[in-house]
């Protein structure tokens, strides 16, 4: 889809004047005898027509900073404010919040990271960006008003305007609700918009079209942006300044060339380091596994011509197929990434795999066992060899066990053991290994961070000792260090146990550095396929092409070091 905007000249952007002046801020939350401090002494500057991005991990006080600029807290958290927030001279944290409030939407404006939870699930699209033109600019005609809001939807490269006015915003895919949000902020033609991790949720492809986007915003409709994320290779290639932030404090400010060639503090370089890069080593290079005793074994797993279709409304309609002739294969001991977009058919394909859908044709031959049509005692016969890892860590964790019971429920379901001192033994193995303590086998999963959460579902997963580990985009959600040790964790776990890997994934360069094979994924087809390696530094389909090219890399400078 092409966003461009039409080419406007604007002078570059003298930083030394502020439009938006932060010093000294701290947050507070709760009560006195009980106060969290998650803000302490965090000071920049964004000046006009600029782009300021503010990185860190989950817990670092990034988005909390963001909302402390408008006082966006709810009374019930009982935030203190304290410091200087100055926006085009006046200070925001003392102002009436009369005053604040013709500020916010006209002034100051926010892109949220879900927009599926920002926008309203009732109220078509279009009304809801007329409504902050109405609300800052008092009675206007609606047809003027809707006139606004399509001129605005085709500006920000949504297709066929008029029909994006009526929908619901259930009825859009991610990138089409980001760029209403997107709209939605830039109705009032705001001096600042403020993006909390807008592409969070996205795939590479449409994070890209993304982040054009805003660069694009900022030069046509003169706005400053405040970028917030936790992707410091995606900021680097937006904004001229960079704020890294940690445990509620900056420990990095500098402009980009300087945080990107010659990051000073300790955390800014691990968090360049752990970013996937196209040009890090590939997985070979990495593993102390030998390349020729993976290229010897026989096929584990093999996938041949399997079509997959839903259906849907009342009238049992069936839509195009999500797999369409996919076939694969994955050796004993190896990783096989399959790498698509949303709605490519790679989560459907790991799901026939494991059983968990009926494919409507084709084979799936695991160790042997023909699993496309197989009954229930052929499934019970490879059963316990294929586990899967799922996405979000949240929700594939029953809260109302304690992670011992969990992590050992695979092996008391299968009659492996009935004892509770062996469940419970074994449970404690399964967690040392995957880094976590034995203790933690006595806590709930809320009781832990997303990364710990993850770590737990592998634990689980490996309770059964697999032959297939089918690993459904298991890092997704998490901080990027997070991330990085989560994928070494997987790596250390196959080189040790011989684990075969089917791994999930909208990253490209993360499929590079852990995959033997790929296996790239566009509408239920495998457009490519072959050594990882090989098909990413050399692709000859224009989807790999776009995959690759979508991907922020980090500074060759900062590389060498």
């Amino acid at each position: 889809m092409d966003i461009r905007m039409p080419e406007t000249k604007v002078a570059k952007p003298d930083l030394t004047v502020p439009l938006l002046s932060v010093r000294n801020l701290s947050v507070r939350f709760g009560e006195s005898s009980s106060e969290v401090e998650a803000v302490s002494d965090v000071s920049f500057n964004v000046a006009r027509s600029s782009t300021v991005g503010v990185v860190g991990e989950s817990g670092s006080g990034k988005s909390v900073t963001s909302l402390a600029i408008t006082r966006l807290f709810p009374k019930s958290a009982k935030a203190a404010i304290g410091g200087v927030i100055e926006f085009r001279g006046r200070d925001l944290i003392t102002m009436p919040e009369t005053d604040l409030r013709s500020i916010r939407g006209a002034g100051i404006s926010y892109v949220f990271q879900d927009p599926l939870s920002a926008l309203n699930p009732v109220r078509r699209c279009g009304d809801q960006v007329a409504e902050a033109i109405r609300i800052h600019e008092g009675r206007i005609n609606r047809d003027h008003v809707r006139d606004r809001v399509e001129q605005l939807f085709e500006r920000l490269g949504l297709p066929r305007s008029r029909g994006i006015f009526d929908k619901y915003p259930h009825e859009l895919s991610g990138g089409m609700r980001q760029r209403v949000m997107i709209a939605m902020a830039l109705a009032c033609k705001p001096a600042l918009l403020v993006a909390d991790e807008p592409t969070t949720a996205l795939d590479v492809i449409v994070q890209k079209q993304i982040v054009d986007l805003l660069r694009e915003a900022v030069r046509e409709f003169d706005t400053s942006l405040l970028f917030i994320s936790h992707d410091l290779a995606l900021v680097s290639s937006l904004a001229d300044e960079i704020v890294v932030m940690r445990h509620g404090k900056v420990v990095e400010h500098g402009v980009t060339e300087q945080v990107t060639k010659k990051p000073v503090d300790p955390y800014t370089q691990q968090l360049w380091k752990a970013t996937p890069t196209l040009r890090a080593p590939s997985r070979t290079a990495l593993s102390t596994r030998r390349p020729e005793s993976i290229s010897a074994s026989s096929d584990l797993l093999t996938v041949s011509g399997v079509r997959h279709s839903f259906f849907w409304g009342n009238g049992g309609k069936t839509a195009p197929f999500a797999l369409d002739d996919v076939s694969l294969s994955a050796r004993e001991g190896e990783t096989v990434c399959v790498v698509g977009e949303s709605g490519s058919g790679k989560s459907t394909l790991a799901r026939c795999v494991a059983g968990l859908i009926a494919p409507d044709s084709g084979s799936i031959r695991f160790n042997g066992h023909e699993l496309v049509g197989a009954d229930a005692k052929a499934w019970r016969a490879v059963r316990r060899d294929i586990q899967m890892v799922f996405q979000d860590p949240y929700a594939s964790l029953n809260p109302r066990m304690k992670v011992a019971e969990l992590v050992a429920e695979g092996l008391l379901i299968n009659g492996i053991t009935s004892s509770k001192t062996d469940l419970r033994r074994r449970a404690s193995d399964l967690l040392e290994m995957v880094g976590l303590k034995a203790a933690h086998g006595d806590r709930y999963p809320h009781q832990f961070s997303g990364g710990q959460r993850q770590r737990i579902a592998i634990a689980r997963a490996l309770a059964l000792r697999p032959k297939l580990l089918i690993c459904d985009e298991p890092v997704t959600s998490l901080d990027v260090s997070v991330r990085a040790q989560i994928v070494q964790l997987l790596m250390d776990i196959q080189d040790r146990e011989g684990l075969t890997y089917l791994f999930i994934t909208h990253d490209i360069a993360l499929a590079r550095q852990i995959g033997d094979r790929v296996a790239v994924m566009t509408q239920g087809r495998v457009v490519e396929a072959g050594e990882a390696a090989a098909v990413i530094d050399r692709p000859t389909q224009d989807y790999t092409k776009a995959l690759r090219a979508a991907v922020p890399e980090m500074p060759t400078e900062f590389q060498s070091q």
